[in-house]
């Protein structure tokens, strides 16, 4: 009796596991064969390019804007095999900059190869006089800063002391 439930219970959980591989999804394609195929990956759901910073020959970073969550992310694209394929590399989390409630400002770092992309992203043309009082490296490198659809307001900075 003991060895004829066990059987049921493999046989069970082998159906199970077996059902749960079949059926989840594929991952996705990490190898594209061109740049604009890499970018268009990411571009979903009116997802926008806000920046591109290349940090070397084979890197790009992008900087976009995804519009119905008002968040900004950030991915590279690297070009591998003499630039026959394209990888996505490093895709952040997604970073809420409006709607309610809204901090006033996200900022953080992004790492790729041996240099630092230092990012500071807000919406609303409002917050840009708040936050070049309180902020000296917003207020140094206001010149610097790009201004995008949507009223939103970007300052990258690539820190090459690294290299």
């Amino acid at each position: 009796m003991e060895n004829r439930t066990t059987y049921i219970i493999f046989s069970i959980l082998t159906i199970i596991l077996t059902l749960l591989f079949i059926l989840s999804p594929s991952s996705p394609e990490t190898h594209y064969t061109t740049k604009e195929s890499a970018i268009s990956s990411l571009l979903r759901n009116k997802v926008s390019v806000l920046k591109v910073i290349s940090v070397s020959d084979s890197r790009e970073v992008f900087v976009f804007y995804d519009s119905p969550n008002e968040a900004i992310f950030i991915a590279t694209i690297c070009s591998v095999e003499n630039k026959t394929k394209f990888i996505v590399e490093n895709k952040t989390c997604s970073w809420k900059i409006g709607g309610e409630p809204s901090s006033m400002m996200i900022h953080g770092k992004y790492d790729v190869e041996d240099k630092t992309l230092t990012f500071y992203a807000w919406k609303n043309s409002d917050k840009l006089e708040g936050l070049i009082e309180k902020y000296k490296i917003i207020s140094k490198n206001r010149s610097q800063i790009s201004i995008h659809e949507e009223d939103v307001y970007l300052l990258l900075l690539l820190d090459t002391a690294n290299a």
